[in-house]
């Protein structure tokens, strides 16, 4: 009954043009009640496991409306935010407005300048890479990306020599992590990124390559939201890359996230 009420309130809100202000509010009126979901509670004892102790320096590269932005808030010294998705930033520094998060208003690349960015009409699926949009297209999906705008980036290096080196990064850009991955050129600390099977087979064999190259030597990942990892173990980059070659891939269509360390 919550849930449809919920649903019922948010289709209200976007088809008034009132999308932003009602997640707004939303997300004041939790913090202010102290509510969390199933998911956040799911989301905030994975890391906090994963992180084993707070960590100085975090970078949520692609934070939407801050779902895991709000966890790493509670298990970090400071955030480094990057979304930029207009709408979502004015979300974002709604929410995290006098915090240790900081939210920026540009998107990660392999170099600083500007990029077309696809609006989507969810804005789950707003994106850079028109290779994914393709892929979502080609998947039977019906979603539109009728707006496009130019939008500012940086690189990883770059937000390193800002802000410094990072205990924690997490990629979800939607079909454009090889280009972010495109501008680290040190290893930092663990890293996440999405994977997106079999369309991006390519690129997440070229970013585990990468990260490798870097010098990371463990690894895992975890399908869809389950944040359930896979092996019980970190495997070396021979072993998940051997799983990551489509002739090997055990588990279809599907998406998740790759940790290396």
């Amino acid at each position: 009954m919550i849930k449809s009420l919920k649903k019922g309130l948010y289709k209200l809100a976007e088809d008034l043009g009132f999308r932003a202000q009602y997640l707004i509010i939303l997300f004041k009126i939790r913090k202010l009640l102290g509510l969390k979901s199933l998911e956040e509670k799911r989301i905030e004892k994975f890391y906090a496991d994963l992180f084993n102790g707070r960590l100085s320096l975090i970078f949520d590269i692609g934070a939407n409306v801050g779902i895991r932005t709000s966890v790493f808030s509670s298990l970090g010294n400071k955030v480094v935010v990057l979304e930029p998705n207009r709408e979502l930033v004015s979300i974002l520094n709604s929410r995290f407005s006098r915090s240790n998060v900081e939210v920026i208003d540009k998107a990660c690349a392999a170099s600083s300048g500007t990029r077309e960015f696809h609006l989507g009409d969810n804005h789950l699926v707003s994106t850079l890479s028109t290779q994914f949009i393709h892929h979502k297209q080609e998947s039977g999906a019906k979603n539109k990306w009728a707006k496009k705008s130019q939008i500012k980036t940086i690189s990883l290096d770059e937000l390193v020599k800002i802000y410094g080196v990072p205990d924690f990064c997490k990629i979800d850009v939607e079909g454009y992590e090889k280009e972010v991955l495109s501008g680290l050129n040190q290893k930092i600390g663990m890293i996440s990124f999405e994977f997106n099977y079999p369309a991006f087979e390519s690129d997440t064999l070229w970013c585990l390559e990468k990260l490798s190259s870097l010098g990371y030597t463990s690894f895992n990942f975890s399908l869809g939201e389950t944040l359930e990892f896979h092996f019980s173990e970190w495997v070396s980059y021979e072993d998940i890359s051997a799983i990551f070659h489509l002739k090997n891939f055990p588990f279809g269509t599907c998406y998740g996230d790759i940790y290396a360390r």
